[in-house]
């Protein structure tokens, strides 16, 4: 039942390359036989299968009418399973009812603890949830995620006087996208406001142009975890560890190639090929207004792009065919002298965050280097701009212009 297939994943509005494990497709041939791999927890009624478009499904039967003393219905399998590196979980779940507005929870038991995250499940067509492992949290004390021993996955009653309902379910998958973001903790993302918000919009500009991210808090750094992705994000990491550092540059001798922001640890200099230089802000304001950019080996690189900065921290081309790819301009158009991207064969610096201002030019800039990182990602962002010209205004297809 589990197997792994690199795929073009559509993911809500966004396309990109990665791997898929199919945990469970639940497509079993008889109801005797699901009941052989899944058990209902307490109250849920007998497990059955169904046909929905010529595919079986699994149907989930909630008696909320007939049992009010249950909060939930739900299904366990035992497993033996590592996923330590998919960054997203997903499910196909369709709602008997138009008018639902449940939760749907997935759980992960390791060990005596569990992991768990939660999604909505709207009105009573398929829809594909999604469960980021960055928005998991931890329930007593699971054991890691390389021992995962046990899949849940519960729908939670909405109402005290909600009727007996019913809902169809396939296709639960383990996703590792080639990009990832490596974030701070949990507790110390409220104080790590900045990395926080610099690396939502990253994410935001490349989701945009069909490019998903996964996450990975630093103390979570590892090379399982990190897997055999193309790119690591790092938005803003000053306080990054020395065994994080080792990670990276063990990432970086492996093919891979990391994208950092205003920081440069030492530990990385010498792989990386970037030397940190020092600290800089401009005498009067508008002194960091522009990035020009021009490199013939990076397809798609904008030419030039607003950002109002107010400081940033240079650095210097060191190896590894390290170069100065854009040049920060003040508002009178005129040259600063300090480089803003420096691009290596091993990855990437910007001397600043990343900021929201010129968003085009932005979401351009990010994909021209994801792209010249990760050349097979140019296939999903093609795709996600062809899907995204048929979109006008609130209609997603010209099908559904035509019907005006």
């Amino acid at each position: 039942m589990f197997q792994t297939l690199p795929c073009l994943l559509v993911l809500t509005l966004g396309f990109t390359t990665g791997t898929v494990q199919v945990l469970d497709e639940f497509n079993y041939s008889s109801s005797t036989e699901v009941r052989k791999n899944w058990q209902e927890l307490k109250g849920t009624l007998p497990l059955a299968m169904q046909k929905s478009n010529d595919q079986n499904v699994l149907l989930l039967s909630a008696p909320f009418a007939s049992n009010r003393e249950i909060p939930r219905a739900g299904i366990d399998r035992q497993v033996k399973l590592d996923l330590t590196t998919p960054g997203v979980f997903s499910v196909d779940v369709k709602p008997e009812s138009p008018d639902s507005n449940h939760q749907v929870s997935l759980y992960f038991k390791s060990g005596s603890g569990w992991y768990s995250a939660a999604s909505s499940a709207k009105g009573n067509n398929w829809q594909t949830l999604q469960f980021l492992k960055s928005d998991f949290r931890s329930e007593d004390k699971p054991a890691g995620w390389n021992k995962i021993d046990t899949i849940r996955l519960v729908v939670w009653r909405e109402t005290d006087t909600e009727p007996n309902t019913h809902f169809q379910i396939r296709d639960l998958k383990a996703i590792t996208n080639e990009i990832v973001i490596i974030v701070p903790d949990p507790s110390q993302q409220q104080k790590d406001t900045n990395t926080t918000a610099a690396a939502d919009r990253i994410e935001g500009f490349l989701q945009t142009s069909g490019i998903n991210c996964d996450r990975i808090s630093e103390s979570e750094l590892s090379t399982a975890s990190l897997g055999k992705r193309s790119v690591a994000i790092l938005p803003f990491n000053p306080d990054l560890s020395a065994k994080a550092c080792s990670t990276l540059n063990q990432f970086m001798e492996s093919g891979g190639k990391i994208f950092l922001n205003f920081h440069i640890p030492p530990a990385l200099e010498k792989n990386l090929g970037i030397k940190k230089g020092s600290y800089f802000k401009p005498a009067t304001p508008g002194g960091l207004s522009s990035i020009h950019l021009k490199d013939p080996q990076i397809q798609g690189l904008p030419a030039e792009v607003k950002q109002a900065s107010w400081n940033l921290v240079t650095a210097t081309p060191s190896g590894h065919g390290a170069r100065v790819v854009g040049q920060w301009y003040d508002e009178a158009g005129k040259p600063t002298g300090k480089p803003a991207l420096i691009v290596s064969d091993r990855g990437a610096y910007f001397s600043h965050l990343i900021l929201g201002d010129d968003p085009l030019q932005k979401q351009a800039l990010l994909t021209a280097l994801m792209g010249h990182f990760q050349p097979a990602l140019w296939d999903s962002i093609a795709a996600a701009t062809i899907a995204q010209a048929g979109q006008v205004g609130p209609f997603k297809t010209f099908a559904e212009l035509r019907q005006l």
